[in-house]
């Protein structure tokens, strides 16, 4: 680097402090056939969220889809989750158009649901229409009522503002929401807040607006709208396996949804499994908790139908999925009843919980990180039944009176012996891919020369060296190609070998009888 001028000290910051970034914790993603809720993936931490964004009641009803109990077991025993609400064809928002002050009719009923509001045409005096903020027949049970009465709104008069109260058929003495609104851009209410009309709805939990285009903002006020209820709300046509499988295909895209797990919901949609499983090993960062559907285990010949769901149906043969059997039974206490749910929103919750408490590769299952919270299971396997689901790579849940119920069994659906038919296994080279990618992002365009090498060799024998005594792994070697040895000027190639930490699965207990005159030291090394 050239200097000149007159003399000077200058001070340069080189960072050669690249480490990799420590796991965030598990995030896991389920699709839910839901009659309300955003149709885009929103991230959910507690249940209350949940029922309030994707139930109209706030509670879940007798025939909704068992999913819905998957994500609220979920959401018991961890607090990061991406939903996905599918809905099925022909499915619209309900809502309402408001014509502008002076008009005949101050509102008009909709002729036709909505899809998109700006596909919606307006009437002759439109200045504006009120919809849902998302698709359903729950959106005919919201009603409105708009005031223009300057003598009952404290606002600036120049903003021609006016109120808009939100009723529930549930609700219908007082409203459950209440804005000030104002057609004209940036209008600004006396505390700092917005005003205008469409923005200002962006803070409802119910509904949203669209001003017509043809409407002169400056000018323009709605006319005044006594109790009016909403209309041509549809839940559209039942969700079918097709609309299931295009849904779950929004988290392939690993940027936006960084998820470690992805629940199946116990679908008994064959297609829509084998696509949880395509998603995992396209995106390489995460694994597919599946679950035997429920019609199979309740055949007479439970165990063989099982099996052959795994072996002949499903017959997957990857290390980034695993299938579990049975279901659980729990107290529906919405709805005052026993059900049998799918497991798997429990079992992503052990591995939140065992994450945060322990390790993310330690091992799901057991006395310690295996108990489920439930009354009972569908299938009560003994030993033998379950050395024959194991042997098939499906994973017991284990119900042991006086000891649980208990997840009992961490293998993946890899049809081969490998290291990698463990979820552990497969759970720390999750934590260390994503890591040391993440990290070597960083060496990309610098300059390709030993010191280099020298900076990634050390960044990931620090990086591994933790692991190793996090218990991760028993031993790791790093090689780095010289110059010489790449084939392309442009490469940098680091090869991290890994020895896995097992997980004790067996333990042959021996009990030996020695003799009275014989000391055990002759008997331990005869």
């Amino acid at each position: 680097m050239a200097i000149s001028g007159a003399p000077k000290v200058t001070l340069s910051i080189i960072d050669k402090s690249t480490v990799p970034p420590e796991f965030q914790g598990i995030y896991s993603a389920i699709c839910i056939p839901a009659f309300k809720g955003n149709t885009e993936p929103q991230l959910i931490t507690n249940v209350d969220q949940f029922l309030r964004e994707y139930t109209p009641n706030g509670k879940i009803e007798v025939g909704y889809d068992l999913s819905f109990y998957s994500a609220m077991r979920y959401l018991l025993g961890s607090n990061k989750l991406f939903v996905k609400r599918v809905i099925g064809e022909n499915a619209f928002k309900a809502g309402i158009e408001v014509n502008k002050s002076g008009s005949t009719n101050p509102s008009v009923a909709l002729s036709a649901g909505i899809a998109d509001p700006n596909d919606y045409e307006f009437g002759t005096d439109g200045a504006f229409v009120l919809y849902v903020k998302d698709e359903g027949e729950w959106g005919n049970k919201i009603n409105v009522e708009i005031i223009t009465d300057q003598t009952k709104i404290k606002e600036d008069p120049s903003l021609n503002p006016f109120i808009i109260n939100v009723y529930t058929d549930s609700n219908d003495n007082y409203p459950i929401e209440t804005f000030v609104c104002s057609l004209k851009e940036n209008a600004i209410d006396g505390y700092g807040r917005t005003m205008t009309l469409e923005e200002a709805l962006k803070a409802s939990d119910y509904i949203r607006a669209f001003i017509n285009p043809a409407v002169d903002i400056n000018t323009a006020r709605p006319a005044a709208v006594e109790r009016v209820q909403f209309s041509k709300g549809d839940d559209g046509d039942p969700v079918t396996e097709g609309d299931m499988v295009e849904a779950v295909s929004v988290f392939e895209n690993k940027i936006k949804y960084p998820i470690t797990i992805l629940l199946s919901g116990g679908s008994s949609y064959l297609a829509y499994q084998q696509k949880l499983i395509q998603i995992a090993e396209k995106r390489q960062d995460c694994i597919a908790i599946l679950t035997v559907p429920q019609d199979i285990e309740r055949r007479s010949d439970y165990l063989n139908a099982v099996v052959e769901y795994r072996t002949q149906t499903l017959n997957a043969n990857t290390y980034y999925a695993a299938l579990y059997s049975s279901w659980i039974k729990i107290f529906d206490y919405m709805n005052d009843r026993r059900i049998y749910i799918s497991p798997d929103g429990d079992i992503g919750a052990k591995f939140s919980q065992t994450s945060e408490t322990y390790e993310p590769w330690y091992p799901v299952g057991g006395s310690r990180r295996g108990v489920i919270n439930c009354e009972g299971v569908l299938n009560k396997y003994d030993y033998g039944e379950m050395d024959y689901l194991y042997e098939n790579n499906i994973n017991p849940i284990y119900e042991l009176p006086g000891k649980g119920i208990r997840i009992w069994g961490q293998k993946t659906l890899l049809n081969r012996p490998s290291r990698l038919d463990r979820l552990n296994v497969i759970m720390l080279l999750i934590v260390i891919g994503q890591a040391l990618v993440e990290a070597l992002e960083d060496f990309l365009f610098e300059v390709n020369d030993a010191e280099t090498r020298r900076l990634v060799y050390t960044m990931i024998d620090n990086y591994m060296a933790g692991i190793r005594g996090r218990r991760g792994v028993t031993d790791y070697y790093i090689y780095i190609r010289s110059l010489a040895e790449e084939p392309n000027e442009n490469t940098l190639t680091p090869e991290v070998y890994l020895k896995p930490v097992g997980a004790v699965e067996y333990i042959p207990l021996k009990l030996i009888v020695v003799p009275e005159a014989v000391s055990f030291q002759v008997v331990m090394n005869g």
